[in-house]
């Protein structure tokens, strides 16, 4: 007697819920003019976000594009996202190897930057002045004394329907292996992406969507403390953006929002950029992390 194959229903995928921004909120600012104030509005949740165009020289950023392939200190990292990195994640591990990979790895960013400038210090800078007149405090994350990884740098030419598939940046903050990292005490307030993009390959732009899930949505697609990836039918229905950075520019948004990167489409050519994450850990207090 033959077996006959059984038919079984695929499981629905639900619409995400959540959060999301009133229209004007959710529309970058687009602008040549550097305003530290904007970052600040991203950080407090007045703004989804903001991209500065032509922020980084044409040389800086060739200067850095040389400087990150002649590094030891470069890597892949894994299947999930393959890429070549400078710097480290706190993604998936136990806190104290994220800091002690961060404390390793932090003199050898310097390295990024020689014989140019550094846009992350000039970066950093223009947001600490700002946001100390207005009493508050801009650092870098820190566990046991030590700091967290200033920033990392990555470069990748994947393709695909997206090169990197939708994703939030917030679950991945809650993973109860980092418990005691103070970037937990951030509540519901924004995690702000900042990605400084020295080599812009066609496509490869952000494709930004106007929802920041629930825990209900992401414990029903397994996604709790990981964040990665959203499958695009749960984003079926949902406003989006999509944002085109070129060469030499800086733009920030709220990563707790789902978001992904599209496919590159030339060959030869890389997505390179410099990125790292901040957050309100309170009213006083702003924490960059990788």
């Amino acid at each position: 007697m033959s077996v006959q194959p059984q038919n079984h229903p695929q499981a629905v995928i639900n619409p995400l819920t959540g959060k999301s921004y009133n229209k004007e909120a959710f529309q970058f600012i687009d602008t040549d003019n550097f305003d530290a104030q904007i970052v600040l509005d991203v950080l407090q949740g007045r703004r989804a976000g903001v991209i500065f165009r032509k922020q980084i020289s044409e040389d800086e950023c060739k200067a850095i594009k040389e400087n990150f392939w002649k590094s030891e200190m470069r890597y892949t990292r894994g299947e999930a996202v393959p890429a070549q990195y400078l710097g480290t994640y706190h993604y998936a591990k136990k806190i104290e190897t994220y800091f002690e990979q961060a404390e390793a790895v932090n003199p050898s960013l310097d390295k990024l930057f020689e014989n140019t400038n550094d846009p992350v210090n000039r970066f950093g800078a223009a947001v600490e002045k700002l946001a100390a007149e207005q009493g508050v405090m801009y650092r870098q994350a820190e566990h046991d004394g030590r700091k967290s990884c200033r920033f990392v740098m990555r470069s990748w030419s994947e393709s695909g329907a997206f090169s990197l598939k939708p994703h939030e940046d917030w679950s991945q903050c809650l993973d109860p292996a980092q418990s005691n990292f103070e970037a937990q005490l951030m509540g519901t307030n924004p995690l702000m992406a900042t990605n400084m993009n020295v080599e812009a390959a066609e496509g490869g732009f952000l494709r930004y969507f106007n929802i920041i899930p629930d825990e209900a949505s992401k414990a029903e697609l397994g996604l709790t403390h990981i964040g990665y990836p959203y499958p695009i039918e749960s984003l079926e229905g949902i406003q989006y953006q999509d944002i085109y950075p070129r060469q030499g520019d800086i733009y920030c948004f709220n990563a707790a929002a789902v978001h992904a990167v599209g496919p590159i489409t030339s060959v030869g050519q890389q997505r390179a950029t410099i990125a790292f994450v901040s957050g309100m850990k309170d009213d006083s207090t702003i924490l960059t992390w990788t």
